[in-house]
């Protein structure tokens, strides 16, 4: 076995220290085959060769990492990756510790590999792993869930989904016209990349001062996914329950097209983005959800740059020359914009500023989102015009793992991922609630909870005088139970805490602290 103790040893280290899981029949089959000993040379060379890459793709296939084929497409991304940004993603899969450690393990070996038959070692280990595993000692907790008990009933965890998708294709939002209204209001909606609540809560910023501006905050929206543009094709389909990914990839049906079902309502819809918009074709593929041309707010100042080296432009002054240019209703239309921002995603750098990695810039860049949010809600209020904005993030950014999935990874939507602060302001209604904490929606509820409560001031318009009060509307709005889904991979709520359909179509359980 010769130096192939070392793998062993190291992802005995690994799994004990939570990194990987470890498949003790796979990796019982890989030992017996590098210690099959050959006298033949070509032999030896393919033995070591058919090892080598089974090793590779054992060891991906117990990490963390995720599946091949979303790697294989992001390295056909990744040249457009800024050098430096490259080079921070490498730093984040090197661990000083590990290094230190396998280097300890080299040291040992040179001593001891003549002395000991340390492939006796090895065996021993994996034999082991199974027996610690059955006395509760696992390294990571993969509970299967589902078993024969529960199969075929309301628990089983396949039963609950296609439940759960069942009921979400009843699911649809007829918005009424506000041609005839007497004071119609504009629509805001910003979405934003990368914040969550278990994001301001690692910046030791759970609750922004910039919520207590808005009248209604939902502690507890789940934005379904973690990745910008599925979140951003989600968003586009909320007047409709929510589907799997497979649908979400098709067409949306007509009634499922929140910007063209807002144009056909009397709105004169908008999509701008502050930045181009090209990268997994974010613009193209937003452009026609919402039926109308994305712009780049090339109009804005720069004072950041993209992981590309793409530049940014400033949210305030995007959002601000816009508003000031369209929001004088042509043709007496209302409006309804989109706008889609990057300020927080990953690999993004601040110019002019001391040279930092994007995990350290982060707060930095959402003091200063917020901030620029902040300025232009006044610049709204100040306008005069009665307005519904509307703060969705689109998914956090990991700035912590977990059990089964490393920080700064996204491949797995847990909570910690997609329950985002999601905010209202009903900008023009001047009542003393305003001074007060906004109200809070504590219940589950996705997308189409948040556009039930749109279509129902676009009936019910909050800006007359006999319309009802907002804490009525918000306790009516429909919850939605928490699944999350990255294509083949699904986290779900259950009574008793979250499962999660791994790549391998099995349910287990999931720690989501």
């Amino acid at each position: 076995m010769q130096y192939w103790s070392l793998y062993f040893f190291a992802k005995f280290a690994l799994y004990f220290n939570h990194a990987i899981k470890f498949s003790w029949v796979l990796n019982l089959l890989l030992a017996v085959c590098v210690t099959i000993s050959f006298r033949q040379r070509r032999w030896r060379i393919a033995q070591q060769s058919i090892a080598a890459i089974a090793a590779v793709a054992l060891l991906y296939y117990e990490s963390s990492l995720p599946p091949p084929a979303r790697l294989l497409a992001e390295i056909a991304r990744m040249s457009s990756y800024s050098f430096d940004y490259l080079l921070e993603l490498l730093s984040r899969f090197i661990n000083l510790w590990y290094v230190l450690v396998f280097a300890g393990m080299v040291a040992l070996y040179a001593l001891l590999a003549n002395r000991l038959r340390l492939s006796s070692f090895v065996f021993v280990g994996i034999l082991c792993i199974p027996l610690l595993a059955h006395l509760g000692l696992p390294a990571r907790d993969v509970s299967i869930v589902g078993d024969d008990a529960e199969r075929g009933t309301e628990r089983d965890p396949t039963v609950m989904l296609n439940t759960f998708y069942t009921e979400q294709k009843s699911r649809e939002l007829t918005l009424p016209s506000v041609a005839q209204a007497k004071h119609p209001f504009d629509i805001v909606i910003l979405q934003p990349g990368e914040l969550s609540w278990d994001d301001l809560a690692f910046v030791d910023a759970p609750y922004p001062k910039l919520l207590n501006r808005f009248d209604a905050v939902m502690l507890n929206f789940n934005s379904a996914t973690s990745h910008s543009t599925p979140a951003a094709k989600r968003l586009m389909r909320g007047s409709c329950g929510q589907t799997s990914d497979s649908v979400l990839a098709q067409a949306a049906e007509p009634g499922c097209a929140l910007f063209p079902a807002l144009k056909q309502a009397g709105y004169v819809t908008a999509v701008v983005m502050n930045h181009n918009g090209r990268y997994n074709q974010f613009g193209a593929t937003i452009s026609a959800y919402a039926g109308t041309r994305a712009l780049e707010g090339k109009w804005g100042s720069v004072n950041m740059h993209g992981f590309d080296g793409t530049p940014m432009y400033d949210d305030f002054s995007v959002l601000s020359k816009w508003w000031s240019k369209h929001h004088t209703h042509p043709g007496g239309k209302p409006i309804a914009l989109y706008y889609n921002s990057i300020t927080l995603h990953d690999g993004t750098t601040i110019d002019h500023a001391r040279p930092i990695n994007s995990v350290q810039s982060y707060k930095p860049r959402l003091d200063k989102l917020l901030q620029d949010f902040d300025h232009f809600i006044t610049q709204v209020e100040q306008s005069g015009r009665p307005t519904v904005v509307i703060l969705i993030p689109a998914h956090g950014v990991a700035m912590r793992g977990d059990t089964l999935q490393a920080a700064g990874m996204r491949e797995i939507p847990s909570p910690r991922l997609t329950l985002v602060p999601v905010a209202v302001k009903l900008v023009g209604i001047d009542r003393k609630q305003q001074a007060k904490p906004p109200l809070e929606v504590k219940h589950p509820i996705s997308y189409f909870g948040l556009f039930s409560l749109l279509a129902d001031l676009m009936a019910d318009n909050p800006y007359e005088h006999s319309a009802k009060s907002l804490s009525e509307r918000l306790a009516l709005l429909p919850e939605t139970r928490f699944v999350s889904e990255n294509e083949n991979i699904i986290i779900m709520q259950r009574d008793d805490g979250y499962v999660m359909r791994s790549a391998e179509d099995l349910w287990i359980k999931y720690d989501s602290n």
